[in-house]
């Protein structure tokens, strides 16, 4: 059984390529959204303007009938954003939505992401935060999509069964995303 899964950004993702996805059986989107809120998006991708047509993006995809999930890194940023993001991906039909408050320091193994990175202590902080909120606002902390019969809990993990191409070629175990 092979599952295939996309991960992006949605930037490039207009009618014409949303249609042409239609052609796979992807059994999952992945799109990465930092927040809702674009100053904060916008500001975590550099990218002005990017919080928007990642957000049109993934409604399209949806629109499409595409199975879209989410992908929220969890920084010193956004940490305070999820739920309200959950919220909406839930309202628009995504498959799933997963945070990450797990960040390395070093990501994209050039440069230290220490200032960006919840610490220790503040991602322990972020996942008791999480099940408390999760009963005070009928927040699901796993899900199911019966759609494509793909499961979903909290934290997924994606070094199962997957691998990344490296922009030099390689091929390494696991899911690197930047």
């Amino acid at each position: 059984d092979i599952r295939l899964r996309l991960i992006t950004n949605g930037q490039l993702i207009n009618e014409e390529i949303a249609e042409y996805f239609k052609s796979f059986s992807f059994n999952q989107i992945q799109v990465t959204l930092y927040s809702l809120n674009e100053e904060t998006h916008d500001s975590i991708t550099n990218l002005k303007g990017s919080c928007e047509s990642t957000k049109k993006a993934i409604q399209l995809m949806i629109e499409k009938g595409l199975p879209v999930s989410l992908s929220v890194p969890i920084m010193k940023k956004n940490r305070k954003d999820y739920i309200e993001l959950y919220k909406w991906g839930k309202d628009i039909g995504v498959i799933s939505i997963t945070p990450n408050p797990f960040l390395s320091y070093t990501v994209d193994h050039i440069k230290s992401n220490e200032n960006i990175a919840l610490t220790e202590s503040e991602q322990i902080e972020f996942t008791k935060d999480l099940i408390i909120l999760s009963k005070k606002n009928d927040f699901a902390l796993s899900n199911s999509a019966p759609k494509k019969e793909l499961n979903s809990t909290i934290f997924q993990n994606t070094f199962y069964s997957s691998l990344t191409v490296l922009p030099n070629g390689n091929i390494v175990p696991g899911t690197l995303t930047p």
